[in-house]
């Protein structure tokens, strides 16, 4: 459990009537920790949930319990008959430093996801799918990540890694994300140029968002690596015909819908 300022933590039993025969009003749940019993109170979201306030001694950490119900049995006929049935023995251990869970569980490729936490280290990083993550650590309860360029529409895990220890924070499912390229297609001379844009619809992560575009015509064309600098969407890139061709540009990054750009050099 995380830790809290108070130092009570609340422990719940769920009790489910496993026959009919279980009168329902006798259930009676009790919890034996530290060597002494004490009874549970229904739960205040109802149902079958039962709770008890544990106030952990001061200095301690951990704790083992089980739970015991008392419950009555009346068959169809005769007298309700006394039962009870015990728990096999639990343990409870308060956590100083935690990811409890995503500020956002799905999102494109370049999006800030918040990660809500405690004890958060300058060297922590956010790791997803297996592909590390560009990693913000603003203070002990505050940590970000940009999404990676990962495959959109699936689910992949997020864990929180600090050198050989990891522990997990949650599930992110990555969506397809949107980018624009203008114009649509290129035509011009051997030795002419021509802009190209590349248009994010948010923001690049602070390291940059590098899009990888491939030719079927690489002898014709002369082109910069196109990398979209960190708090940009945008980044205007040079082409340059260096011999007669005809093809095609393919942008291919993970996470966005492929763009193809026909491409026309003449002499």
């Amino acid at each position: 459990m995380p830790e809290n300022p108070s130092g009570i933590y609340t422990i719940t039993l769920e009790v489910d009537r496993i026959n009919s025969s279980v009168v329902r009003d006798s259930i009676d749940p009790s919890i034996v920790i530290d060597g002494q019993v004490y009874p549970m109170e229904r739960s205040r979201l109802g149902g079958s949930l039962w709770e008890f306030e544990y106030r952990l001694p001061q200095g301690r950490r951990d704790a083992s319990y089980y739970f015991q119900v008392e419950y009555g049995v009346q068959p169809r006929r005769g007298s309700v008959r006394e039962r009870e049935a015990a728990s096999p023995l639990q343990s409870l251990r308060i956590v100083s430093r935690y990811a409890m869970s995503l500020e956002s569980h799905r999102a494109p490729v370049g999006t800030k996801i918040g990660v809500v936490g405690r004890g958060f280290r300058s060297s922590d990083e956010i790791v997803v799918g297996g592909l590390a993550a560009e990693t913000v650590y603003q203070g002990p309860n505050s940590l970000s990540f940009y999404v990676p360029m990962l495959e959109p529409g699936q689910n992949y895990p997020v864990m929180l890694v600090d050198g050989n220890r990891s522990m997990r924070a949650g599930v992110l499912r990555v969506d397809e994300a949107q980018m624009r390229v203008t114009p649509s297609s290129l035509s011009f001379a051997t030795g002419e140029s021509r802009n190209l844009i590349f248009t994010l619809d948010q923001e690049a992560p602070p390291g940059g968002l590098r899009i990888p575009v491939t030719t079927d015509i690489p002898d014709s064309i002369i082109m910069p690596e196109v990398m979209v600098p960190g708090g940009s969407r945008t980044i205007n890139i040079r082409v340059t015909g260096d011999r007669r061709g005809s093809g095609s540009l393919f942008v291919e990054a993970p996470g966005f819908e492929e763009i193809e750009i026909p491409v026309q050099i003449n002499d």
